[in-house]
């Protein structure tokens, strides 16, 4: 598969690094996927404390990942996983929570997103990044 670097997507480009956006209140699960990142030699990480900080601060690259981790509401949820794939087609989406089938779970999966419950191991975060990494087709540096 070759690498999609700067190719237009909506009204953002790809860069050559993939992007990751983390909605955390707390710097505990950013702080591991920077250590996943770095592992691989490869991506940026933007991290916001809310969503509505994502929404008036919309980056300008492609997003390949966008990581719920901030404790929202499940109807905060489901419209943040709506806006991001209109925002970005292609971006993964992967939220964090506390307990499973309960409503966050449902508004992650009927939006089509992935859902890890914490903790979450940097064995998980690492195969999270090597997987982003491969499907939305960046070289690996490191793998």
């Amino acid at each position: 598969m070759r690498p999609r670097s700067h190719q237009r997507s909506g009204s953002t480009l790809r860069g050559e690094i993939p992007s990751v956006v983390v909605l955390a209140e707390d710097t505990g699960e950013a702080d591991q996927i920077v250590q996943a990142l770095s592992r691989l030699n490869s991506g940026r990480l933007l991290r916001f404390s809310h969503a509505s900080e994502l929404a008036t601060n919309i980056p300008t690259t492609q997003v390949d990942l966008v990581v719920l981790a901030a404790n929202d509401s499940p109807e905060c949820i489901r419209g943040v996983l709506k806006w991001t794939r209109r925002q970005w087609s292609e971006c993964l989406s992967l939220v964090v929570g506390w307990h499973s089938g309960g409503p966050t779970e449902l508004a992650a999966r009927e939006n089509g997103a992935l859902f890890f419950l914490r903790p979450v191991s940097s064995d998980s975060w690492n195969a999270v990044m090597m997987g982003v990494l491969r499907y939305q087709g960046y070289k690996l540096s490191n793998a």
